[in-house]
Formats: C-alpha cells, structure tokens, sequence
C-alpha cells in the first residue's frame, strides 16, 4: 500500500506539471520552439565566405602596378576588389576612414632596385578592423595576395636563371665577340672569320644546353636568346666594312655583356630574398592593439548589464501579481507611469553599481586600453540600461509567469549573442538578418562603447537615436500595455 501511494502521488506531480505546461503555451514558445528559431536565423544568416575587401592601392608608379601587381590579382578569385590605384596615400586614407575602402595597400617605391639591393620590398596594408577575427582574416588574404606576386616573381627570376646558369659558355662567348668586334675595326678579315666561327659554336651549344632552351633574358627582348644570339651571330658578313656590320657586332656584344653582367649579379643575391622578393607588414590605423580579452571585454559588460536590466524588469509585474500588491495599486491613486518612474530608477541605481564594479575590473583588473571620454563611456551604459529595462517591462506586461519571464530573458541574452557582434562582426551575416541585429540595443552600444575605448571617439548620432529613441518608444509601449495589465487584473 505504501508503494502504491508513492506511485500515486508522484503521479499527481506529474499531471500537475503537465496541466502547467500545458495552459502556458508562451512558456513551451519560449522554451522549445524560439531557440531553434534563434539557431535557424543564425545558421540562415551567416555567411561562410568572407565579402571581398575593397582594396585602393597607393603606388607612385602606376605603370608598374598595372603590369606587376594587378594581374596577380585575379588569382585570388574574389578575396580583393580592387578599388583603382592613387598616389596619394593621405586620400587613400581619407577612403578607409569614411568606411568607402576597406584596406589600404602602400606598394614600395622603386621595388626592383630594393630586390637588387639584396633587400625585401615591403608592401604596407593599412585597415580599421578592431575585430582580431577579421584582423585576422585581412592578414592572410593580403599575404596570399603577396605570395601570388612573390611566385610571379619567382617564376621570372628562376626562368632568367636558368638562362644565365652556363656562365662558362656565356663568359666564353662574351670574350668571343669582343675579339670579333676588334677583328672587323681593324680589318683582318681571317682573325674575324675565326672568331665567328668560334662564337657560333659557342653560342649553339650553349643553345643546345637544358639551361639555354629558349627563354630570353625579359620577355619583351625575344633577340636576347640564346638561339636568337646564334642566329645573328651567323648572319654576320665579317668580310665587309660596312658600318651596319659594325653595329650588329657591337649591339651582338652589348648583349652578351648584359647577360654575363645580369648573370653576375643574379648569382649575388641571397636566396631568401629570390624566394620572397615582397614582404606585407600590416597595421591598425586609429587605434591602439588590442589582445582577445581588450576586444570582449565592453561585450561582456554590456551584455551583463542588458541582461540584468532585461531580467529584473521583467519579473517586476509578475512578482507584484504573485504578491497581490496589484490589488492594492489597483485601488491607490497611482498611475502606470508613476509605477514605471520609481522602477525604472529602482533598477538604474542597481545597474550603476554594477557597471561600476565591473568596469574597475575591466580597467584596473585586466588593463583594458581606455582612449576615449569616462562621460562617454557612462552616457552608451546609461543609454544601454535604459533601453534595456524599457525591453523588460515590456516582457513584464506580457508574460503571465516568472518562468516566462525568465526564459524571455534568456531569449534575449542569446539574440544579443549570437547577432549584436559580440562574438562575431555583423558584417558577416546577410543584410535582411542584419536587421535583427540593429533591433537590439546591445549592438548599437557595443559598437558605440568600442569606438569609445578603442578609438578615442565620441557617441555617434546613429546610437544616440537608436538608444534614445528605443527607450522613449519602449518606455510608452511599456506603460501602455501596464495600465491595460492593470486595468484587466
């Protein structure tokens, strides 16, 4: 018999729950179906490709960008957009600072005459990104764009060496056709024809070598091969004075001293600077470094304070109504707004309190950089909590229980997760879920309280309005749907 009480009573429980659950139908919403919206918006919404970066280049010599550098380009497929070249690096500037160029690329002066100088060309990226993901990223797609350049760059270089690599032939052929050229200006026509000869042979096996091949000294100079040299060399009339004679010997020689003086020189160069002739040093424009813990620790912040203002507001009505304190207000003189004044402060000062505390251990405990104004800093909190308790009492109105309430502060402290940028930049996600992203207060004064920090800026009008307004037009809202609660209770 004892047993079969146990069963009975554990029954009644469970029937109990259930009717519960069952006459809350906000409470399954909130519980089962709103996260799983949550997750699909955020899977819907997030873009696992990266949007190109709007890249201005900034080049004194143009010329060489558009022949160098820009055809490498589309090997990165749609990782860059270029958006044109300038030669002015403060107008480039002037571009990134107003949000029409994502990345400044600062190409090397002179790049050619700093490789021979047995030193590494250094392309400067300039960006704006506090986000160290999207640092990041910009660091590895500007160094694939360099690597594309530095392969080119290689691929010439090891193409010229292959040319140049016989020096013996090449030296040998070099002394040949000074000898040739001497022969003709003096007249001695056997010793010229020797020396033809000679250089002939010289210069077909140096042809017939796997390093001569075909490949010239620079693609735009096709005469500077090795069989082209040969070729010349035969069609030479060593027997005429002739002064067109003359020059196609000495314009012969000119050309084999350039290769054996281009060989010398190639074979001067450290390797390491062969391999990588182009180096990329990238830095942050308008801010100071910051470290993981730096860039979430004003998220942090704002997110306990949103949820603790989001939370308390929203058990504000539901516990009154569980106390029976309603019935009381009901027959006071006092009106929904009057309530909602006293609360509203209630909560701030508690919120005050703890932004402080969390704050000094931001500061002082973490040494989170500081750059802009404490008056700033306060008036996006303030602005914040504000907003946030506006938020609550609304949900207050609304729900009919404490554990709707607390769940709907739940489902608001995973929109702000997972959309207000806290953990990942909303510039990642497709502009009709960006929307969501916008709704919510904790974005604006998250991207606010960063600009703040890290930046040294002021509160921008967007945020004032967004923050103000939201709260004025949630504090109306709220007070409405109270005097109706009110009124119905």
């Amino acid at each position: 018999m004892f047993k079969v009480n146990n069963y009975v009573r554990a029954w009644a429980f469970f029937r109990k729950e259930v009717a519960d659950l069952v006459r809350q139908p906000k409470l399954v919403v909130t519980l089962v179906i709103a996260p799983f919206l949550i997750l699909a918006l955020f899977g819907a919404g997030y873009r696992q490709t990266n949007s190109p970066l709007r890249t201005i280049f900034v080049s004194a010599d143009e010329e060489t960008f558009h022949t160098v550098i820009e055809p490498r380009l589309a090997e990165l497929g749609d990782a860059l957009e270029s958006a044109g070249v300038t030669d002015s690096r403060e107008s480039a500037l002037g571009l990134l600072r107003s949000g029409q160029v994502d990345v400044v690329v600062v190409v090397p002066d002179d790049p050619e005459a700093t490789i021979r100088n047995n030193e590494q060309a250094v392309f400067e990226v300039l960006h704006d990104q506090l986000d160290p993901y999207e640092r990041a990223t910009i660091g590895l797609i500007t160094k694939a764009a360099i690597d594309a350049v530095n392969r080119s760059i290689l691929e010439g270089l090891v193409a010229e060496g292959q040319v140049m690599s016989d020096d013996t032939l090449l030296s040998e052929a070099r002394q040949t056709s000074t000898a040739l050229r001497v022969a003709m200006e003096e007249g001695d026509q056997l010793a010229a024809r020797n020396e033809r000869n000679r250089l002939t042979d010289q210069l077909d096996a140096w042809a017939s070598t796997e390093q001569g091949g075909s490949t010239g000294l620079a693609a735009d100079d096709p005469g500077a091969t090795p069989a082209a040299l040969r070729d010349r060399a035969e069609q030479l009339d060593v027997s005429s004075q002739n002064s067109s004679d003359l020059e196609a010997v000495r314009a012969l020689e000119s050309d084999l001293i350039e290769l054996d003086d281009a060989a010398a020189e190639f074979r001067s160069i450290e390797p390491m600077v062969i391999v990588s002739p182009f180096e990329v040093a990238t830095d942050l424009v308008g801010s100071t470094e910051l470290s993981v813990t730096d860039f979430y620790a004003p998220g942090v912040i704002a997110l306990l304070l949103q949820h603790l203002a989001v939370t308390f507001a929203a058990l504000s009505l539901v516990s009154e109504r569980s106390l029976g304190t309603i019935e009381i207000f009901k027959v006071a003189p006092l009106r929904a707004t009057q309530m909602l004044v006293g609360k509203y402060f209630g909560y701030a000062v508690v919120a005050v309190v703890v932004a402080f505390a969390l704050s000094g251990l931001m500061f002082w405990g973490f040494g989170v950089p500081f750059l802009g104004s404490v008056a700033d800093y306060a008036a996006v909190l303030a602005l914040l909590v504000v907003a946030s308790l506006g938020v609550g009492f609304v949900v207050s109105s609304v729900v009919s229980s404490d554990t709707q309430a607390v769940n709907a502060s739940m489902i608001m402290l995973l929109l702000s997760i997972f959309f207000s940028g806290f953990f990942i930049s909303i510039d990642r996600l497709v502009p009709e879920v960006q929307a969501v992203s916008w709704a919510l207060p904790i974005t604006h004064a998250l991207d606010s309280l960063r600009d703040v920090l890290f930046r040294g800026s002021g509160i921008d009008l967007r945020t004032t309005l967004a923050l103000g307004g939201g709260a004025l037009a949630l504090f109306i809202a709220a007070a409405v749907l109270t005097h109706r609660r009110l009124t119905a209770d």
